[in-house]
Formats: C-alpha cells, structure tokens, sequence
C-alpha cells in the first residue's frame, strides 16, 4: 500500500513514505537479511496477528514486511 503525505517531499528525498510488501517464511527472511548485513527492526502488530520487519532501501526509503503469525 502506499500512504500519502501531507507535504510534497523535496526533489532530494524519498517521493513516498513506505510501501509493503507481504511473505512468508520469516525466520528465513530474518537469516538473509542479518548475512547481507541489513538492519532491520521487527515489529507486532497487536490485535491482527502481524509482525513487520522494517527496513530502508538504498535510497532511504522505508519499506516493511509483513508477516502473518
């Protein structure tokens, strides 16, 4: 999904505030990303059985993915 901002960003910054995407198999996910070395943060989602990972692209811009439970 993509959010709308309040304010246009500058020419310089990321044009969206995140996207998502949705997969499976997180504990593998989790092992791929920690060998490339990506930071990540992994985040529930009370009350709809949800955990994100969040993350940044090499550009800046957030993405998360979501992970049912």
């Amino acid at each position: 999904h993509l959010v709308d901002v309040a304010q246009e960003p500058h020419a310089a910054e990321p044009k969206i505030e995140h996207f998502a995407l949705r997969a499976t198999d997180i504990d593998a996910f989790m092992a791929h990303l920690d060998a490339k070395n990506v930071a990540y943060t992994k985040d529930p989602v009370e009350g709809i059985n949800l955990v994100q990972l969040n993350l940044e692209d090499c550009d800046g811009n957030h993405i998360h993915i979501d992970f049912k439970t």
